[in-house]
């Protein structure tokens, strides 16, 4: 079964394209994607470019722009996101 996901772009800072709600592929490194989790009570978002990576903020930490240690958790909360989104259309691919 072929599972397609459309992640939703949250931005774009490529200066070639001309329309920002077009589709994109994945790979585009303009392509800014957005994912949040819930830890212990705690909202932590990522904002995650292919070319770039994940940035990681917490707001009740007061920690923006921030990498957290390898072994926190929400490392392996972008892992399931990351592989949910972006995984499942690089096995569809080939």
């Amino acid at each position: 079964m072929k599972r397609t996901t459309r992640l939703k772009i949250h931005a774009c800072s490529s200066a070639s394209c001309d329309n920002y709600d077009c589709d994109y592929c994945p790979e585009c490194s303009h392509a800014i994607y957005k994912g949040a989790a819930l830890i212990d009570g705690r909202k932590y978002t990522w904002e995650y470019s292919p070319y770039h990576g994940p940035l990681f903020s917490c707001r009740a930490l007061g920690k923006t722009d921030w990498t957290p240690n390898w072994r926190h958790e929400v490392w392996w909360r972008f892992q399931s996101w990351f592989d949910r989104n972006f995984k499942a259309q690089e096995t569809t691919e080939k």
